[in-house]
């Protein structure tokens, strides 16, 4: 006799779905790499689940940041779309939208510089960090995640303390003398 099939139109809870798959051994090896500070090479994961498994990991960072470095801006641009769908669908409460921070689209001989949305992209990317606290220690939600490549990862940036001193802002109504501000922003 064949067992009963029962089939539900229910939301399904994705806390269960993920447990369940915590224990496949693609992601328990992954989960195991995943020491603070530590590597997770994704070598033995097929490259359709390399979002889906970026997304595990950072909610088992426990509100550590997550770094995915791909090998190709490309690469990077689709992992980042498939992680905008991931991470929510395996949070409880809504989750932060993966940071994108692309690699200069210039050699650094050329005597121009950066496209503004490559500027923009990791500035934003360095402020979000700048501002973010430590988790607490039963922090369950996920840290952030910083999609990148190798060469966006190598190339310098500002520390958090030469950015926050670069950073300023205005409040609505605030008045500012145009020379002053033009000055400033001259300076930077």
């Amino acid at each position: 006799m064949l067992p009963r099939l029962i089939l539900s139109l229910a939301q399904p809870d994705p806390s269960a779905t993920l447990a369940k798959l915590r224990e496949t051994p693609a992601l328990q090896a992954v989960l195991n790499g995943a020491e603070p500070g530590g590597v997770s090479p994704l070598g033995g994961v097929s490259q359709g689940a390399w979002a889906f498994s970026a997304a595990v990991l950072a909610h088992s960072a426990k509100g550590r940041p997550v770094l995915v470095v791909c090998p190709t801006g490309k690469l990077q641009e689709q992992l980042q779309q498939e992680l905008e769908t991931w991470l929510p669908a395996l949070a409880k409460r809504p989750a932060k939208p993966p940071l994108f921070f692309p690699a200069w689209d210039v050699l650094p001989h050329e005597a121009r510089l950066p496209h503004a949305d490559v500027l923009s992209e990791r500035l934003e990317t360095l402020i979000h960090l700048a501002k973010r606290r430590k988790p607490s220690a039963n922090s369950t939600a996920p840290g952030p995640v910083i999609v990148t490549t190798g060469v966006g990862l190598l190339q310098r940036t500002f520390s958090p303390a030469e950015l926050k001193k670069r950073f300023r802002s205005f409040k609505l109504g605030q008045r500012i003398d145009p020379l002053d501000l033009v000055e400033w922003l001259e300076d930077q």
